[in-house]
């Protein structure tokens, strides 16, 4: 009868209201976990970059000037000298003074984007580039260069990521040291 019908209709349809509910939960799971997996992702390429970087690493500089920017090195700035290649880019050429300087800055305009800067020998085999760290979330790099008790240096870097997510800002700390070669400023 129309009685039943109509029970039958509203059993029906908080049933779809629910399956709807679940599925639009879901979906925001799924999109919160995309953004956090996202984030660590990236979190962890600067990461693995800046230990690279450090691993290659010949010593720090105080500052440098490549013509246009005049770096100094701080807490937010890091001016690593690395050996200079060779043309084939896989090969390093120790020669003295050639080296190459790759520094990891904030960005001049928005201090919350960490650009890592190469700035090569004019004889070395090694690109000048700037890459931005950051320009999705925001990113702020700390280090802290240490002479340890052996007279070696071991840089410590954190790096804070946060991004918003679902109106709240999703934060994640990522950090790490590692040792360079015995060279002082």
């Amino acid at each position: 009868s129309l009685v039943e019908a109509m029970v039958t209709v509203a059993i029906s349809s908080m049933i779809t209201i629910a399956a709807i509910g679940v599925l639009v939960y879901s979906q925001k799971a799924t999109l919160t976990a995309f953004r956090h997996n996202k984030t660590n992702e990236e979190a962890r390429l600067v990461s693995d970059t800046i230990a690279k970087d450090l691993r290659g690493a010949y010593g720090l500089e105080a500052a440098f000037s490549d013509g246009t920017t005049t770096f100094i090195l701080s807490t937010t700035t890091l001016i690593l000298r690395l050996p200079a290649i060779n043309d084939d880019r896989n090969r390093f050429v120790d020669f003295g003074d050639r080296f190459d300087r790759v520094i990891y800055h904030p960005d001049e305009n928005d201090p919350e984007i960490l650009i890592r800067s190469v700035r090569p020998d004019q004889r070395s085999g090694r690109a000048e580039s700037d890459r931005a760290y950051g320009t999705a979330f925001e990113t702020t790099a700390y280090f802290a260069p240490q002479v340890i008790a052996q007279g070696a240096f071991v840089v410590h870097y954190q790096f804070v990521i946060t991004r918003p997510m679902l109106g709240r800002d999703l934060t994640m700390s990522v950090s790490g040291s590692s040792r360079l070669r015995n060279h002082p400023l």
